[in-house]
């Protein structure tokens, strides 16, 4: 995968002060106070939203959580350049549901950057609850660091309804920690309704939290969606999620982030770790393309799990047909053909050749053949 080491997330720290205080206007608390709260209001007191629509609130998502997830959409968009799955073109049209500040926007383009596929222009069709963070997206979008340029129409209003009057269509719809707050029902009758306005070769990204509750509902989604829409990733299995099969369990990404030193201090005076992105996420497409296809996977595993060591053996969780299957290797059969094994992290598909069955897993000997293909 493309590195983001390359991002120029310093640049858009300052680029974000400088938008912050003209839209929103100084801050009146310490930022890390107001990224905690914020960071409670999403992840332990999802019941109330409120605050996530105050001033205060907006600061945090401005000025340190947009320059935080910017490199997140890296690896989903690296998946669609293998597949040659971005759209072609010198203009995108975009739709971005529950825009906010443009984080979703701005991260994906920021990948297609890394992948080398941007656009030489990108039209953005913007529309949430929130006229002030609309202010704020297209603030930044003028002169964003490193981005293609950017035209932003700012919506305000539901978004349902918004996509059920438009006359045009989009080549990427991104939905940003948005799905998660409609209901159930009406998450099927979004797709309905972008299912007559995605252009050929059109992707929908869905982007969610990586908390138990929002990953098992986006697992359910892409168990029940309607005839047409076909998975593109992560997946590399076709049947039902298996991590559905009990309620402890879900699948969601984890990459590794170096943020800015000033944000650094941010996120520890916040109680976060500034090391680290963890996401859930879905990329649909209504045509035959997958990213088993892209990467010819048809004997590959998406690693779920983290790595799991203890005394005397490795093992990873890996997810394809056969369902989701516990790989271990003991640390004596570690040999150069298995070296990916014992690197494997969370989001890489390996291929794996030479595993035994073991009771209800599969065990790596010495002469095992581990190859990672993403």
């Amino acid at each position: 995968m493309p590195s983001t080491a390359d991002l120029p997330l310093a640049a858009w720290a300052e680029h974000a002060a400088r938008v912050g205080d003209a839209v929103l206007g100084r801050l009146r608390s310490p930022l890390a106070e107001l990224v905690e709260r914020t960071s409670r209001v999403y992840t332990r007191e999802r019941e109330d939203f409120a605050p996530a629509s105050a001033k205060d609130a907006l600061h945090a998502r401005l000025r340190f959580y947009l320059v935080r997830d910017l490199p997140k959409l890296a690896g989903p968009v690296h998946e669609l350049a293998l597949g040659d799955a971005l759209p072609g073109g010198s203009t995108w049209r975009v739709l971005d549901l529950g825009a906010g500040v443009g984080t979703t926007t701005f991260s994906f383009l920021a990948g297609a950057m890394a992948a080398g596929a941007a656009p030489e222009r990108v039209v953005v069709d913007a529309v949430d609850q929130t006229p002030l963070a609309l202010r704020a997206f297209a603030a930044l979008a003028e002169g964003a660091p490193g981005l293609p340029p950017l035209e932003v129409a700012a919506h305000s209003g539901d978004a349902l309804r918004f996509v059920e009057g438009a006359t045009g269509g989009w080549d990427v719809v991104l939905m940003g920690l948005f799905v998660n707050e409609l209901p159930y029902a009406d998450r099927q009758r979004l797709l309905d309704l972008l299912a007559q306005r995605l252009r050929p070769g059109g992707t929908v990204l869905i982007l969610e939290p990586a908390l138990r509750e929002t990953s098992r509902a986006l697992h359910r989604l892409r168990d029940e969606l309607a005839a047409g829409w076909g998975v593109y990733a992560p997946c590399l299995r076709t049947g039902p999620c298996p991590m559905l099969e009990t309620e402890r369990d879900w699948c969601h990404e984890e990459e590794l982030l170096t943020l800015p030193p000033a944000l650094e201090s941010v996120a520890r005076g916040a109680g976060l770790r500034g090391d680290r992105l963890r996401y859930s996420y879905l990329t649909l497409r209504r045509d035959e393309r997958t990213l088993r296809g892209a990467l010819d996977a048809d004997d590959g595993w998406r690693i779920v799990s983290q790595a799991l060591k203890s005394k005397g053996k490795l093992e990873v969780y890996g997810c394809a047909d056969p369902g989701r299957i516990r790989f271990t290797r003991l640390d004596r059969h570690a040999a150069d053909p298995n070296a990916a094994f014992g690197e494997a992290r969370r989001g890489q598909v390996l291929r794996i050749e030479g595993a035994e069955p073991k009771g209800k897993g599969r065990r790596l000997g010495a002469d095992a053949q581990v190859e990672r293909i993403r």
